[in-house]
């Protein structure tokens, strides 16, 4: 419902490295606080341009400089995540250049320090957005009760926080400007964002960790290639002499193209010696990140067969991918195709070389 506003801008990364960290911190303030200011129904917004994401891809908390006063109760504050409207967002049709909200994270005042200090609230992960995005807080406080958000001097030549006004359609229609009051003292609102390089999706497992007695394997533990199967799929055959079942099943993959938000599946299935079904399941694409990771899928306690395959059927399309992970070490029980049919090799990937990084963990 804001409107962004073309800056032209010198913006200050502060990450603490001089080469970009994996995790940094995007904020204009320099130095201490110097003054506070509350609002009553506006928000105190800050704008972040895409000229300071650098190699920066994605944002997942805020933290701001507040000090507590008077007796909040139970009152709820919001960070709200403002962006330009996609393909992919709400869409005004007659205000095309209207910012939506993308994301909302409510906090107790009550938890926010008293005698003034930094409180952090975790949002919704962000894919930093082109055309830039907003940070806009929101306090209902009044004179009696609520919070002073702090202010500092701006880092660059002009401020790049404004008074968020609160206005109805109509008026946005008319001015649509007329939202966002930029300050015009050189201080900022001491709001500052968490970003990082990946999602960090993945789960953290690594390849050491899923070895061992009870699980079984035949990749090396490192993807030399990727997959992305959009029609068939991997199949690994697995040999099981006790009979024991399988309590879990662990993919490594990537995901690619427009994956962020995505509610896509990939399915796995457990089948015989004879591809005949024993157990269907799917695991979220988000279960993984943009740079390759394990994620692990659970299994109820199915007994499996002395042979039996697990068969990975991604369903990629051109817009979001699922990319699973080739080790190139040597087939040693990989094969293509789909629930119920082996196929011919159809993988770019060499057939004598891959081993799918498709692993098993059984229960007994």
């Amino acid at each position: 419902m804001f409107r962004f506003l073309t800056v032209l801008a010198t913006v200050l990364l502060l990450s603490m490295q001089v080469a970009f960290a994996q995790e940094g911190t995007f904020s204009f303030v320099n130095g201490p606080v110097a003054s506070y200011e509350h609002m009553a129904i506006d928000g105190h917004q800050t704008y972040f341009p895409s000229s300071m994401y650098g190699n920066y891809a994605f944002a997942d908390g805020v933290s701001f400089y507040c000090r507590r006063y008077g007796d909040v109760g139970d009152l709820i504050g919001s960070v709200v995540v403002f962006g330009p409207q996609t393909d992919r967002t709400r869409r005004i049709e007659d205000i095309p250049d209207s910012a939506v909200v993308y994301s909302t994270s409510l906090f107790n005042l009550k938890d926010c320090p008293e005698d003034g200090g930094w409180f952090h609230v975790p949002i919704d992960l962000l894919l930093l957005p082109e055309g830039g995005f907003s940070i806009v807080l929101y306090t209902r406080s009044n004179d009696e009760r609520g919070l002073d958000i702090g202010l500092a001097p701006s880092a660059g030549d002009m401020s790049q926080s404004y008074t968020a006004k609160l206005m109805t359609k109509e008026q946005i229609e008319k001015d649509p400007d007329a939202g966002l009051l930029r300050r015009n003292d050189r201080m900022d609102w001491m709001i500052s964002v968490d970003v990082k390089m990946d999602s960090g999706l993945g789960q953290g497992i690594q390849s050491d960790d899923l070895k061992g007695s009870g699980f079984a394997f035949y990749d090396d533990g490192s993807a030399e290639g990727w997959e992305e199967f959009a029609r068939s799929g991997a199949m690994v055959r697995f040999e099981n002499s006790s009979k024991r079942s399988v309590d879990a099943i662990y993919l490594y993959a990537k995901l690619g193209a427009d994956w962020f938000g995505t509610d896509r599946n990939c399915s796995v299935v457990i089948a015989d010696d004879r591809l005949n079904i024993i157990k269907r399941m799917s695991i979220p694409y988000t279960a993984f990140n943009e740079a390759g990771s394990w994620a692990k899928l659970d299994v109820p306690n199915r007994e499996v067969t002395k042979t039996f395959y697990v068969i990975v059927q991604p369903h990629s399309e051109a817009d979001v991918k699922f990319l699973l992970g080739a080790d190139l070490s040597g087939n040693k029980a990989s094969s293509v195709g789909i629930t119920g049919a082996m196929q011919e090799w159809s993988a770019e990937n060499s057939e004598a070389d891959t081993n799918w990084m498709v692993r098993v963990h059984y229960s007994r």
